[in-house]
């Protein structure tokens, strides 16, 4: 009796060592090794250059918002991609203007659309359209991100 007591704690010492060693083999098959990157292949007409993506001020004198679209929305719907690059210039002004402690009170949103309506230009990076559309709406004036950053009240 007192032999099978002992057999028991060194059978399960066993067993847990045994259970150890498998997990951490386990798990050190299933990790991703850091120099293997995965790319995300497209074919080269449908790429987008880098440059045709950057938004909000790309100069002292333009601020941008891209839209990208496919090519049924191309074909169809220009007016209605026009009004969201619009908003979103809105909505990004806006939200600038908060990230330099304004406070965007109702004559900073009339500065704002002013400078839209009067300023904003909507364009398409290319004439015919794609599987992928990439188009433009730029508000071009002179040292605009400093007259933007006169618009509503500090806080």
């Amino acid at each position: 009796m007192k032999s099978r007591i002992n057999i028991i704690p060194i059978m399960i010492f066993c067993f847990s060592l045994i259970f150890t060693c498998c997990k951490k083999q386990v798990k050190e098959e299933t990790k991703i090794p850091v120099d293997k990157k995965i790319e995300v292949v497209t074919p080269e007409d449908d790429e987008i250059p880098k440059e045709y993506l950057k938004e909000g001020f790309v100069s002292k004198d333009t601020f941008r918002v891209v839209i990208l679209s496919t090519k049924d929305d191309c074909e169809s719907n220009v007016d209605e991609i026009r009004k969201k690059a619009e908003k979103r210039a809105e909505v990004t002004l806006q939200k600038y203007l908060i990230s330099v402690n304004k406070v965007v009170d109702q004559n900073a949103r009339a500065e704002i659309l002013k400078l839209i309506n009067e300023n904003g230009d909507f364009s398409k990076r290319d004439e015919e359209c794609k599987k992928n559309n990439v188009f433009f709406f730029d508000i071009k004036k002179k040292l605009i991100k400093n007259q933007v950053e006169k618009f509503g009240t500090e806080r």
